[in-house]
């Protein structure tokens, strides 16, 4: 959904706020949400700020912060 001209968002909570506000602008009154990877992140997020839009939530390739093995992830690339 970007265009060479789309403004990012530029932190996690633009994120969260950002995909609550896409799903309550396309009208759903509930999703099922997946999230992999940041996308995960970011969909725990959303599920704890608007339980109410989540009704299924499945998360692949994340983790927890602070969780076993978190520490060796390394920063993205070009970061």
């Amino acid at each position: 959904m970007t265009t060479a001209a789309s403004v990012l968002p530029e932190s996690q909570p633009c994120l969260i706020g950002d995909t609550i506000a896409l799903i309550r602008a396309m009208g759903f009154n509930q999703v099922d949400l997946l999230g992999f990877s940041l996308g995960g992140f970011v969909a725990q997020d959303v599920a704890l700020k608007a339980p109410d839009l989540v009704r299924r939530l499945i998360l692949t390739g994340t983790g927890p912060a602070g969780g076993q093995g978190i520490d060796r992830v390394g920063p993205c690339p070009g970061h």
